[in-house]
Formats: C-alpha cells, sequence, structure tokens
C-alpha cells in the first residue's frame, strides 16, 4: 500500500512524473499509472487521460489499494477573494446525490492530510510570491462550470470552489472509503478571460503541485501512529 496522487490532467502533475524515479507506467481504461519514487519516497501517480468518462477502467484503480488518495487538479472560484493561482485544501468533498430528489451529500476530507497540506502551504514560498491557500468545502459537478454555478445551492452550501475536470477521478476517490484530501488551484472561469501567457501560468501551477505533492509525501512518511506528534489540528471551515 502506497500514498496515491490522482492528477485531472497531464499538465497538473507533469513536473511530478518527471521526477519519479524507477518509474513503471501501466495505460489501461483512460487512465495512466506511474509507479516510481519521488525524493526516494514510494507513491503511485495516477493521470486522468482525455476521453469518454464511461471508457475509464476503475478496477485499475482498486488493484493498487492506496495508503492515502490526495486529489491535485484545477477548479473555478466561488468566492471573490480567491484568484488565479490560489489554492484550496478541501474539509471535505460536496456532491449531488438522488435521493428521491437531488440533494448535497458531502465526505470529509482526513484531517491528517488537511493538516499537511496546510503545512506545506505555510512552509512554501512560490518565486518569493506566497499564494494564498484556504481550507473550504469543493463541489464535484460532472456539469460544466457553467451548469454549476447556476446552482442555488452554491452559495449557502458555503462552497469554495468547482471541480468540474477531474470529477470521474475524484468522485472514486471519495467512494473508494481510503482517506483523501482534494488539492485545487483556482483558474480563471472562462477561456475568453484566460490571458495570452496562459502556457505559462499553467507551467508555475505545476510547479506548485509538485512542490504540494512532494510536502505531502514526505509528511506522510512522518506518520506512524494516528496520534502521530507534530501534527496540529485544524478547523475544518
Amino acid at each position: 500500500m502506497k500514498p496515491t496522487f490522482l492528477s485531472s490532467a497531464q499538465w497538473v502533475s507533469k513536473f511530478i512524473r518527471e521526477n519519479l524515479s524507477g518509474m513503471e507506467t501501466v495505460k489501461a481504461g483512460g487512465l495512466q499509472v506511474y509507479t516510481g519514487r519521488l525524493s526516494g519516497l514510494p507513491m503511485n501517480l495516477v493521470e486522468l487521460e482525455k476521453g469518454p468518462v464511461d471508457t475509464i477502467d476503475f478496477s485499475l484503480l482498486s488493484g493498487l489499494q492506496p495508503q492515502y488518495l490526495v486529489s491535485i487538479g484545477e477548479a473555478y472560484s466561488c468566492k471573490k477573494n480567491l484568484g488565479t493561482g490560489d489554492i484550496v485544501i478541501s474539509s471535505a468533498a460536496v456532491y449531488l446525490e438522488n435521493c428521491g430528489g437531488v440533494r448535497l451529500a458531502e465526505t470529509k476530507a482526513e484531517l491528517r492530510l488537511v493538516d499537511l497540506g496546510l503545512k506545506v502551504a505555510e512552509e512554501l514560498s512560490f518565486n518569493d510570491q506566497i499564494c494564498k491557500f484556504v481550507i473550504g468545502r469543493i463541489l464535484l459537478n460532472p456539469g460544466s462550470s457553467r451548469a454549476g454555478k447556476r446552482l442555488n445551492f452554491i452559495p449557502s452550501a458555503d462552497i469554495y470552489c468547482i471541480d468540474s475536470s477531474g470529477y470521474p477521478l475524484t468522485q472514486w476517490a471519495v467512494e473508494s472509503g481510503a482517506p483523501f484530501v482534494l488539492i485545487r488551484t483556482i483558474i480563471p472561469v472562462s477561456a475568453k478571460n484566460r490571458p495570452p501567457e496562459a502556457f505559462q501560468i499553467r507551467c508555475e501551477l505545476a510547479k506548485k503541485h509538485f512542490w504540494v505533492v512532494k510536502g505531502i509525501l514526505e509528511g506522510l512518511k512522518k506518520i506512524q501512529t494516528p496520534d502521530a506528534e507534530g501534527l496540529r489540528k485544524v478547523d475544518l471551515i
């Protein structure tokens, strides 16, 4: 059992993939699974490929028996004070559930993983510019960002951002039963609002994901027991 990191797109995990040593690759059903070591620490990296959702072979993931799941990707902000490059660490994953009518359901993130994400955020400085890190609820929206923003419950449910690009993989993470946390970097909502230097922005965001994953992986190594010392309790929003 190894820590497993789920990436919603290949650009998100570009630098993680390039720095894996002893890497082995398995490709099947719309997924690419990389097994290797980052800074000498064993891990799995799963990337979601572009293609129809119904072709994804989740049995490949079940065979990994993940010890912890950390999902990284992009999202659209629901808060005016969250801008491009800011990062949301999930307190919970929120999703639509059909139970004789559509309602919101949520699954709490693993507190130890949330805490590790927060510790990494406090320690890192990206190009001498510290981006904003917040802890909050993340909506797993199977539709488009526009569809999500039309839903009336978003303000009252206190959703911090909407994840749509990595929905199938993230939904599997939530339903797997393994301890998880979602790490989402805010991007502009629509293509027309994206600046011409969007490629460079994605490169900088991919670097952030690398350092966040490396920090969490190193933090996980230090966890020996559920009551491991050195981990603070955090108040979830």
